[in-house]
């Protein structure tokens, strides 16, 4: 459903309804959802931008093999965004 509202498909756009969405099913687990509030963070589609929320999430999507997570993590040690300039870590 996050992912409907986040894109808008068969329904209006809605960030605020697919944060509520990715919420409910990052909370059971579901690296999808995690990447998807990480994503909203990312790039302050209905919430303010927040690189440490962006990792939290990232991290979480990351401990359950998610590719997506783990090269999205990378990139942020390649840039800097609320970690500390790595690109050993970034090249991994």
């Amino acid at each position: 459903m996050g992912s409907l509202y986040l894109n808008g498909l068969g329904t209006l756009q809605d960030y605020s309804n697919a944060l509520e969405w990715f919420v409910k099913s990052a909370r059971q687990g579901v690296p999808g959802a995690q990447i998807g509030i990480a994503n909203l963070y990312h790039f302050g589609y209905g919430v303010p931008q927040d690189y440490s929320t962006v990792m939290i999430w990232y991290r979480k999507a990351s401990e359950q093999h998610l590719p997506e997570a783990q090269c999205s993590i990378r990139h942020m040690y390649r840039d800097g965004r609320d970690v500390a300039k790595d690109c050993s870590i970034a090249q991994e």
